[in-house]
């Protein structure tokens, strides 16, 4: 089944997810809703600034290039998403799922990645001064991203994450968790 679902109701598991009731949405995130119901996954370029996209379930959404400064993107899936040169500067981004996301290029300056599932996701060239505390690192991509002052303190990593030579993950804060 197509469409977004609101993973607060039931069970977190996206099988088990109830449709979405849109709630108070600004115009730009209604119409997003609808287009993605009906099986667009395409919004490049897309300004969604300050946008509310809580609790939905959109997995392989192409954001590439939007505008999501300010975004509260909380408990979300977007496993397999494009976000592509994104800027996400400022968003709170907190315990949401970007399994195998595609993040290179995109600016998470100032952005809380606290506790999200990052793992496999690809972060190369990005700006990197986020928080990302408690959040999984593991087989994620991060070579060239320019990380701020302790953005890695607290992250999760394996001997699948892969960084530039130059950062040691112990120094910077980081947690192995084998895989």
């Amino acid at each position: 089944m197509l469409g977004l679902y609101d993973l607060n109701k039931s069970s977190p598991h996206p099988m088990n997810a109830n449709p979405i009731a849109l709630r108070a949405h600004t115009p730009a995130i209604t119409d997003l809703v609808d287009r993605y119901t009906q099986g667009q996954r395409f919004f490049m370029g897309e300004t969604l600034l300050a946008a509310d996209l809580n609790n939905m379930f959109l997995p392989y959404i192409n954001l590439s290039y939007a505008d999501l400064r300010r975004a509260t993107i909380q408990g979300s899936d977007l496993r397999y998403a494009n976000l592509c040169g994104a800027n996400l500067s400022q968003a709170l981004i907190i315990g949401s799922t970007l399994h195998y996301a595609k993040l290179l290029g995109a600016d998470l300056r100032e952005a809380d990645l606290s506790n999200c599932d990052l793992s496999f996701a690809d972060f190369r060239m990005g700006l990197m001064e986020t928080q990302l505390e408690g959040a999984n690192l593991k087989g994620a991509d991060l070579r060239g991203a320019k990380f701020g002052p302790r953005t890695l303190q607290g992250a999760l990593f394996d001997g699948h994450t892969r960084l530039d030579p130059e950062i040691n993950p112990q120094q910077s804060g980081m947690i192995f968790s084998p895989s």
